[in-house]
């Protein structure tokens, strides 16, 4: 490689100086795009949290409701039981006196 000459290499400082002096410019629109990129993001992440809140709203809305529904069904059929349960028991009871109203009237009586 050949030595420049003095011209050469203080046309080569004059174009880096020019650079140098253009960076700032250059570093103050990144700093604007970092800026307007967090600015876009928050509010995209806002509106993210916003609709997942109303949807997980809506889902929970949802399953109370399925609750609820599930939860009367259970009342009723219970309540069905209970009163088949005290049907059966009522017809045993009667069962029970009759049977004991027929063993008694094979007996003598006592005398007191």
């Amino acid at each position: 490689m050949q030595p420049r000459s003095l011209e050469q290499r203080v046309t080569f400082l004059e174009q880096q100086m020019q650079e140098l002096r253009e960076l700032p410019v250059r570093v103050a629109g990144v700093e604007l795009q970092i800026l307007q990129l967090r600015e876009e993001m928050g509010a995209a992440f806002s509106a993210t949290r916003s609709e997942l809140r109303a949807e997980m709203h809506g889902i929970r809305d949802e399953l109370r409701g399925e609750i609820h529904g599930i939860r009367d069904e259970l009342r009723l059929e219970i309540q069905a039981g209970n009163q088949e349960t005290r049907t059966f028991m009522r017809m045993l009871y009667e069962e029970h006196k009759e049977t004991t109203k027929t063993m008694g009237e094979g007996k003598p009586k006592r005398k007191r």
